[in-house]
């Protein structure tokens, strides 16, 4: 383990980069090596600056690679992927008032782009700003061809819809999910499922015990669910169940981060 925690939770808790052990973080670590080879060979080189942030992004170095962002920045101010993988990254690190900015320049950059908004409308989901977040989310949504993205989307947009108070429309995006052909996000359609009552708590639990992600993920939708229907307790077992497990970069993980520390009176309710 690190010496140093990469991040403090926004519940106090150290968390550290320990993405993988074992054969997977030494393939991880090689191909940060190659991809630092190829840019100090092409300093200038955009798309190697952009690498290579994400090769350390693989590795849990959140705030190397958003100094690698930042240098690019230096070069090209308002670079919409740039500002984009800097955005994600600072969600990462829960640094959500400056994630905001970078995905708000970027959307402005490159107006309509699916990452840019998927990640924009999380940032601003996270920060409080659900009305932000719905008009995020809804930008892209009926541009979708793909159901891959509908159904990430769908899920957000129901969630920033109930937390913004329209519960009418919360339920109208739910009746309009459909049946989509999913892989990628198939937790996201398990959840959707679930908030429209065609899969039952006990099999959204059991497909939360297969790994780590796949728990935080359905962990914070299970306790978004309970607290829809009222049952606060529940929803902040849940909530607790996720931020105790190892995958803290996770978005499930960091929304339920974010939803204790409003119950708890640590974040604005």
């Amino acid at each position: 383990m690190p010496d140093r925690p990469e991040i403090i939770s926004l519940l106090g808790t150290a968390h550290y980069a320990t993405p993988a052990t074992g054969e997977a973080l030494a393939k991880l670590e090689t191909e940060l090596e190659q991809a630092a080879a190829e840019l100090s060979a092409a300093p200038e080189d955009l798309e190697r600056q952009i690498l290579v942030g994400r090769r350390l992004a693989y590795l849990w170095r959140y705030h190397e690679a958003i100094a690698v962002f930042s240098r690019a920045l230096e070069q090209q101010p308002l670079h919409p992927a740039l500002l984009r993988h800097r955005g994600h990254r600072l969600i990462s690190i829960r640094r959500l008032g400056a994630a905001v900015r970078d995905l708000t320049q970027a959307n402005a950059a490159q107006p309509g782009d699916f990452d840019i908004l998927y990640h924009l409308g999380l940032a601003r989901w996270l920060t409080g700003d659900h009305a932000g977040a719905v008009e995020a989310y809804q930008a892209y949504l009926h541009h979708c061809t793909d159901d891959e993205e509908r159904v990430a989307l769908t899920y957000w947009l129901h969630l920033s819809l109930w937390r913004a108070g329209d519960q009418i429309a919360a339920q109208d995006i739910l009746a309009r999910t459909g049946s989509p052909t999913v892989t990628e996000n198939a937790h996201y359609l398990h959840l959707l499922e679930l908030f429209g009552g065609r899969r039952s708590q006990a099999q959204v639990e059991e497909t939360a015990g297969q790994d780590d992600l796949a728990a935080g993920t359905l962990g914070f939708g299970l306790g978004c669910w309970h607290l829809m229907g009222g049952r606060t307790e529940a929803a902040m077992a849940s909530f607790q169940s996720v931020t105790s497990g190892r995958y803290w970069p996770a978005f499930g993980f960091i929304a339920a981060e974010v939803e204790l520390a409003r119950l708890t009176g640590l974040l604005p309710a």
